[in-house]
This record gives structure tokens, sequence and C-alpha cells, in this order.
């Protein structure tokens, strides 16, 4: 017994739909993060986000903030991290 090729096609493609949609259903969405309206702001939620082990979070939110690259932003971060600034 031949099956059509056209229904393989089209059981082809629903599998995708399928398997697509399950994927965007059961991950992580992602926070909208507000962007802080000052310096203080920043300073506050970066520290927060450093004390809740956010530290990429906190990376990329100070780069955000001050356009600065990825090194200097670690820098900085590795510094609140330690205690300082």
């Amino acid at each position: 017994m031949e099956v059509p090729v056209g229904l393989l096609a089209v059981a082809f493609v629903v599998g995708i739909l399928v398997g697509w949609l399950a994927r965007g259903t059961t991950g992580e969405s992602r926070p909208t993060i507000i962007p802080p309206r000052s310096p203080a702001e920043l300073d506050a939620r970066v520290r927060a986000l450093v004390s809740a082990g956010q530290k990429i979070q906190a990376i990329k939110l100070y780069r955000e903030f001050h356009h600065v690259d990825l090194k200097d932003a670690n820098d900085i971060i590795n510094a609140i991290e330690r205690g300082g600034t």
C-alpha cells in the first residue's frame, strides 16, 4: 500500500508546526527590562542584580546605559561585586 506524496508532505508540515508551537509555549520568555532613568537608579539596579547572582544581566544593563564595551562593563561590575565603586 503506497501513501500519496501529498499526504506525506502535509504530515511533515503539520509535524514541524506542532514542534514549533510546542517549543514556543514551553520556553521561558524574557522579561522586558525597563531602562533606568538616572545613574542613581542604574546603580541601585546593578547592585541588586549582582547581589541576586545575576551578573550577566547587570553587565548588560550597565552596557546599555553607558554605551561601553563588554570589557569595560565587566570590569566595573567585577569591582562592584568585590565591594568597590
